[in-house]
């Protein structure tokens, strides 16, 4: 129900602005990375700011808003979306960005981070079910393993255009237009 109520309307958000920004970022990437990296940066505190108020009004009130619209039953379903608010809200922000991985070449950094959050959330949900520590449990160690995967890939994309910023060489004479990298590495 989560998903529906709070993570269908931000990925409709989402996929919106991936579509745009993947292939403005093709493009930016070879003609002028620090463009790149001012539109990713906007981008990311767009979509942070968008998806923060959703998230906190889930944390801080999920059970009650569950119990209030759906009925006294669904105060655990508030409960568990309140745990899943936090990779919601990572898998927000991060899809749409993490696509740059691609742009630069870097999918072995995507399997990295979905192999990780995959293995955490494998890990903890086998050891918590055969210990029978509940549905509450298997459920945070979800929500683990979302975030693990999720704020990897974040953590991965944004290091990935900072890194092609830093290293994508741009000339500029004072007085003139700046050439492209992509001239520049083709010599002119």
């Amino acid at each position: 129900v989560q998903d529906r109520v709070l993570g269908a309307p931000l990925a409709i958000i989402a996929q919106g602005i991936a579509s745009v920004f993947y292939v403005n970022a093709a493009r930016l990437a070879h003609e002028d990375p620090a463009a790149l990296k001012r539109s990713y940066f906007q981008i990311l505190r767009n979509l942070s700011l968008i998806g923060i108020v959703p998230v906190s009004i889930l944390i801080a009130f999920g059970p009650w808003l569950f119990k209030t619209v759906f009925g006294a039953e669904w105060e655990t379903a508030g409960e568990f979306a309140r745990i899943m608010a936090i990779p919601t809200f990572l898998r927000f922000v991060a899809g749409p960005l993490f696509r740059c991985l691609t742009i630069f070449q870097r999918q072995s950094w995507i399997f990295i981070c979905d192999g990780l959050g995959l293995f955490c959330l494998l890990t903890a949900s086998s050891y918590l079910a055969s210990n029978e520590q509940g549905t509450y449990w298997i459920v945070f160690a979800i929500a683990i393993g979302i975030s693990l995967a999720y704020g990897g890939l974040l953590v991965a994309s944004t290091l990935a255009v900072l890194i092609h910023a830093a290293k994508t060489p741009k000339l500029q004479v004072p007085g003139t237009v700046p050439v492209p990298a992509s001239e520049v590495e083709q010599g002119g």
